[in-house]
């Protein structure tokens, strides 16, 4: 199952221009496709691949690792951009430390759904 995960700034879109000077002071993204709209980013201690794509003024990435959350938090700060999950949780200040303690995102993402169903059983 996939979760797309977005950096988005409200009132201006990220633009090609600034996708692409975020990406080329990054030797571990490599263009995807001539217009250099999608990216695959290779994480620092790891084989894994995560795909960054500009799509409609935001830059979406497909079930993030933690380092793809990490990088995300680095390029939202320089954007000036908030991090957004597909369901509309903000991410952008996620501590990273601690969800690598907890054991990383699929753990991150199951206290997450736990709150929100205490909330919900709370809220009837």
């Amino acid at each position: 199952m996939s979760y797309i995960v977005s950096i988005v700034r409200e009132g201006s879109p990220i633009t090609v221009e600034e996708f692409h000077a975020l990406t080329s002071g990054d030797e571990r993204f490599t263009a995807l496709d001539e217009e250099r709209t999608a990216f695959e980013w290779r994480q620092p201690e790891s084989k894994r691949a995560d795909h960054f794509a500009l799509s409609e003024g935001a830059i979406d990435v497909t079930t993030p690792s933690d380092a793809a959350l990490e990088k995300m938090q680095s390029m939202a700060l320089e954007l000036g951009a908030r991090i957004i999950g597909e369901e509309g949780e903000d991410l952008t200040d996620l501590d990273m430390s601690a969800n690598k303690k907890a054991g990383g995102c699929f753990s991150a993402a199951a206290v997450f759904g736990i709150v929100l169903a205490a909330a919900f059983v709370l809220f009837l």
